[in-house]
């Protein structure tokens, strides 16, 4: 019995073994296509860290890593399974030697490239926006071409139509800050990357690309910030604060809702679900209109709760009162 049981369970590690095996060597080709410019869903977004050499011995170190334990479990399950011969020598001492070197590549990588994040630097510029009592903040998707839309064309299409920058990357937070009521509104563009030094930093901080447009009462926030060709990924992103007087009413297009940090647009939504949130500005940050409407509606209710009850008390002693002055003549025609 516990033969049969060991050897079903055999056949099954056998068979996870081998597809395992046939997955890592799919994976290993698709992500290989990728570094090679074929670009398609099956991407180990580690890679993206990395130039193109790297990448491919990277993720080949990778692949061997596991597959040959894979391959180890594979051969051990299928000697038990249909009693083959053990491997040759050479062949075992080959696979061992490829694990040991592939680890070793693995380390290299990790360390080599840990070193170009061990700086951060921010560039920070500030600019001003036309000042109004109300603004309504959009997303401009930077991925849908607009002919008609002259400064996006000016700013963003080079002569080949294509989009400038070899990488279009979404890490783009935006905060919404109080100011003083008596001062302008403003915006600041928070350019950050990382590097092996802050000169590194700067300099792939110095080439992010990344807009934000005004037109009256509405400002429109680029979805995707975009790096210059032949940018490595270091950690780069865009931070947006957006100084707003006390008193500003923000309306928030739900299209900004994960991308406008210090809040939660979706505590802020009706029972209509609309497209828009409307916010007010106070000297703690935004506060939802609809949760201040709420709150006041409460209180005023509350306050009528205790005027109606004070209202019972004070009517209440009053008819103690004139009872007690009942009582109080009636006792004296008694006595009379």
């Amino acid at each position: 019995f516990f033969s049969v049981i060991g050897k079903v369970l055999a056949v099954l590690v056998l068979i996870w073994a081998g597809l395992s095996i046939i997955g890592m060597f799919v994976f290993f080709v698709f992500n290989v296509l990728n570094i090679m410019g074929y670009q398609n869903p099956m991407f180990f977004p580690p890679l993206e860290i990395l130039d193109s050499a790297s990448a491919f011995f990277a993720i080949l170190a990778g692949t061997v890593a596991i597959m040959i334990p894979l391959l180890a479990i594979f051969f051990i399950m299928l000697r038990v399974v249909f009693k083959t011969k053990p491997m040759n020598n050479y062949a075992t001492m080959s696979l061992w030697a490829a694990w040991i070197v592939s680890i070793v590549m693995i380390l290299y990588f990790v360390v080599v490239t840990n070193q170009d994040f061990v700086e951060e630097s921010t560039i920070s510029v500030e600019k001003p926006i036309e000042q109004r009592d109300t603004y309504i903040i959009s997303e401009n998707d930077v991925r849908v071409i607009k002919a008609s839309d002259e400064d996006f064309l000016k700013n963003k299409i080079g002569g080949n139509g294509l989009l400038k920058g070899n990488y279009l990357r979404n890490e783009v937070s935006i905060h919404i800050e109080p100011l003083d009521s008596l001062k302008a509104p403003y915006l600041q563009y928070n350019y950050i990357a990382k590097g092996s030094s802050y000169a590194d930093a700067s300099a792939r901080a110095s080439k992010i690309s990344y807009q934000v447009n005004q037109k009256g009462e509405n400002i429109n926030f680029d979805s995707h910030f975009a790096l210059q060709e032949k940018q490595l990924i270091r950690d780069q992103r865009v931070r947006m604060n957006l100084y707003l007087p006390e008193g500003t009413k923000v309306i928030l297009n739900h299209n900004m809702d994960w991308k406008v940090r210090d809040i939660w647009a979706d505590d802020c939504k009706g029972e209509d679900n609309s497209k828009f949130t409307e916010w007010v500005m106070t000297k703690n940050g935004l506060k939802c209109i609809l949760k201040l409407e709420e709150e006041k509606a409460k209180e005023a209710e509350k306050l009528k709760e205790e005027q109606e009850e004070k209202a019972k008390k004070e009517k209440k002693k009053e008819k103690e009162e004139a009872t007690k002055v009942d009582d109080n003549s009636s006792s004296e025609q008694s006595n009379a």
